[in-house]
């Protein structure tokens, strides 16, 4: 879902990537790195996207950086938290 909801916002993907999965009593916490390049405004309608999923997300960390003083290019890191409900967990398995 993460990489359409860039590539339907014009964003480039420069990266995905799965972290170590949390576990607790009330269900899995799947970490993910994902960094991607466009501009603030296709950033912008990416977040928009994201808040509309079905699915719990958070943004844990952020971070933004200019490309070039002449358009809105930046470069973008993100690490979103996805979580599972507890009867999902077996299919994690």
């Amino acid at each position: 879902d993460l990489t359409r909801l860039a590539e339907s916002s014009s964003l480039t993907i420069t990266t995905v990537r799965p972290l170590r999965v949390e576990r607790s009593p009330s269900g899995v916490e799947q970490p993910i790195e994902v960094g991607f390049s466009g501009g603030f405004p296709s950033f912008y309608s990416f977040v928009s996207k994201l808040e509309q999923l079905d699915r719990i997300t958070r943004v844990k960390a952020m971070q933004l950086k200019k490309m070039d003083n002449l358009n809105d290019n930046m470069e973008v890191r993100l690490t979103l938290s996805i979580f599972f409900a507890p009867d999902s967990l077996a299919s994690m398995k």
